[in-house]
């Protein structure tokens, strides 16, 4: 263990309702981190037990670190969770709570996170756990009915994740190439071949989200909202988180519901960075970006349908045109062939008509 990383062993939960024992030696591979709104250790501890739930690790607005549940047992702090296909990750995960009175509104202090980053570090260098596994609660857990995500918001957009990415801890886009003003590009009903696209990267990364569906959906625009609040909070200033606190069965309105044009540049960044620095053979990611255009980033302006028609038939009417031309010429050359029998030659489809030979 480092020298710099100090745990408080005070706290550590006796009552094996709140706990499961595992004998073996338990493969952890993912670290979910949580708040918990009270700045009372005690306070918090308190309502772990009344909710039955549990973490193995505390760490309260001084830093001070409580081990709660000895690491190889499973604490129940993720609940119905899903993350890159894995369902319910309480068996091989460890748990770290934060306490903030404040989380949507305050963040978390600076003693805490350094504290969060130490022992994180001692954390990965034991159990090898990949970046990629380094998540949210906000980013695992769904609505058992619905299985839509957003049925958690800890630890609120306001916890510092590029902050533990440059320590090595998660994943945060390396840079974000953000070169024109944001804009939505998809609201809940709009269709759109490129939001299959969207649904594949969200999946890649890891999020629990239907696939091969072009419609931004009530459970596709709560993927997204919980993309933003990991990857793109500036979104939650437009539209404020602190709500979430007092009710997590909030109407779908809002701008981090949207898929705004940030959010697709992120994700693109997002993969780019995990396909160049983070591509272990078990865990690499192909990087396939989506197009950094869709559709002038504003489904409403896309080509009116009249228009399209109007150009594919100008197009239809100059094949058929330039077929009879060449038709004639042909014929005058020669008197040994029918007429159709030329027109198939040049065509050199003698089973589709014109008009579907043109349309090819």
């Amino acid at each position: 263990m480092s020298e710099d990383l100090i745990i408080n062993e005070s706290k550590i939960f006796t009552d094996p309702s709140l706990f499961g024992v595992v004998n073996a030696i338990r493969a952890v591979k993912y670290l979910v981190f949580h708040h918990t709104g009270c700045q009372n250790p005690d306070r918090a501890i308190g309502m772990y037990q009344q909710y039955g739930v549990s973490a193995h690790y505390l760490i309260d607005q001084k830093g001070v670190i409580f081990r709660l549940v000895i690491d190889n047992n499973i604490a129940y702090h993720a609940g119905v969770s899903n993350w890159r296909g894995v369902e319910s990750l309480n068996q091989n995960s460890i748990g770290i709570e934060l306490l903030s009175p404040n989380p949507h509104q305050d963040g978390f202090s600076d003693d805490q996170i350094k504290s969060l980053i130490t022992l994180c570090q001692e954390l990965i260098s034991t159990y090898n756990i990949f970046p990629q596994n380094i998540v949210g609660h906000s980013d695992i857990a769904y609505d058992l009915n619905t299985r839509y995500l957003n049925r958690k918001q800890d630890p609120s957009h306001l916890f510092p994740w590029a902050r533990l990415a440059k320590a090595g801890i998660g994943l945060f886009p390396d840079q974000i190439s953000i070169k024109q003003p944001d804009s939505i590009l998809f609201k809940i009903g709009d269709r759109n071949p490129d939001i299959i696209k969207v649904r594949d990267v969200l999946a890649k990364i890891g999020y629990h989200v239907k696939q091969a569906v072009d419609k931004y959906d009530e459970g596709l625009a709560k993927a997204i909202r919980c993309f933003n609040r990991h990857y793109n909070p500036e979104l939650f200033v437009k539209d404020p988180d602190k709500s979430e606190a007092e009710n997590y069965s909030l109407p779908l309105s809002g701008a981090a519901f949207q898929l705004w044009s940030s959010s697709l540049q992120k994700l693109n960044d997002l993969m780019q960075t995990i396909a160049t620095n983070h591509n272990n053979s078990s865990n690499q990611i192909i990087f396939e970006p989506i197009i950094p255009k869709l559709h002038s980033q504003n489904p409403k302006s896309d080509y009116h349908p009249a228009l399209i028609f109007a150009v594919s038939a100008a197009g239809l009417l100059l094949v058929v045109l330039l077929a009879c031309f060449l038709w004639k010429s042909y014929n005058k050359t020669t008197n040994s062939v029918t007429p159709y029998e030329n027109l198939s030659k040049i065509t050199a489809d003698r089973s589709k008509p014109i008009s579907a030979i043109a349309a090819k």
